[in-house]
């Protein structure tokens, strides 16, 4: 039996049925709950709005396109913006895994503890002293008691801008000396070109002592009132009385009439330099303090005291 097969039926070339293939996006969208929107970006000009496209609107406000996706989708949605800063997950950020096995390994040597018990006990040791002294100081009248306070160091001038902060600043020292009989307190405040000598340090130099390390407030005296040492750990003790009361005894030693330093102290020249950067942008009230330090401090050569080391 023969097969009779038909022809295949020829298509012209290039044509296409197009019911095949159509999609309406618009109405798929909108079944969806979703439409399409044209956003338009303006820069205001002599008060007036002029249209500029989305790289043009970018560059002139300094914003990424992704802050304006983020303003477009709130938009679409009516919601307000949500303060995202410090959310950000990062990346060299640990596990909680990780974190707790190094709390329970720090938690687990006493070591950690004893130190901080060590802390507390002397710091309670130091309170209870200062009070128990305070108040016996207050009882009775033959005793006196003193307090030593050294503080931090400060830089000046004092700027909080970063660029500005960094610089090589003058550095001012504090020292306190409190009465706890009377509740006084006494202030010293020095910079590095008055002496050159920080608050944490000694003077290991017997004949050229810091003002402060003498006694402006206590003398030598015969009458057993205060004993103490001149020096810091010095090992002669004497005994001291208020300057306010009259000096009975002719041995007693006199305050210092000599100062400490001949003159200025030399500052560093790359301070001084500093100091002259910094100066337009002090106020007008205290621009003659740093005058004068420029005026009568004289610059000191790092580079030759280095050399001489």
């Amino acid at each position: 039996m023969d097969v009779i097969q038909e022809p295949p039926i020829k298509r012209k070339r290039g044509v296409v049925n197009p019911s095949k293939y159509q999609r309406n996006r618009i109405k798929s969208s909108r079944s969806q709950g979703k439409e399409a929107r044209s956003y338009y970006h303006f820069v205001k000009i002599n008060g007036k709005n002029v249209k500029v496209c989305l790289k043009a609107f970018l560059s002139i406000h300094a914003v990424s396109k992704q802050r304006v996706q983020r303003i477009k989708l709130l938009l679409c949605n009516n919601e307000t913006p949500e303060d995202k800063r410090g959310k950000n997950v990062k990346s060299n950020l640990m596990g909680e895994q990780y974190r707790e096995e190094i709390r329970e390994h720090i938690s687990s040597k006493r070591v950690a503890v004893a130190e901080k018990i060590v802390h507390q006990r002397r710091a309670k040791k130091f309170y209870s002293t200062l009070k128990t002294t305070t108040e016996e100081c207050q009882q009775r009248e033959d005793l006196a008691a003193f307090c030593f306070d050294f503080m931090q160091n400060l830089q000046l001038p004092e700027f909080p801008t970063q660029d500005k902060f960094y610089l090589s600043q003058l550095t001012v020292s504090l020292f306190c000396i409190t009465n706890l009989k009377t509740q006084k307190s006494f202030f010293y405040i020095y910079h590095e070109g008055q002496a050159a000598k920080g608050p944490n340090e000694k003077d290991r130099n017997s004949k050229v002592q810091f003002t402060v390390s003498k006694f402006h407030h206590l003398v030598y005296e015969e009458d057993n009132v205060v004993k103490a040492s001149e020096y810091i750990n010095g090992f002669m003790w004497n005994t001291f009385t208020d300057l306010l009361q009259p000096r009975t005894s002719t041995s007693c030693l006199q305050l210092p009439t000599e100062k400490a330093y001949k003159g200025p102290l030399p500052i560093g020249t790359v301070k001084l330099d500093n100091i002259k950067t910094l100066l337009r942008w002090v106020e007008e009230e205290h621009k003659e303090y740093y005058h004068n330090i420029l005026l009568n401090h004289p610059p000191k050569d790092e580079k030759v005291k280095k050399n001489k080391k």
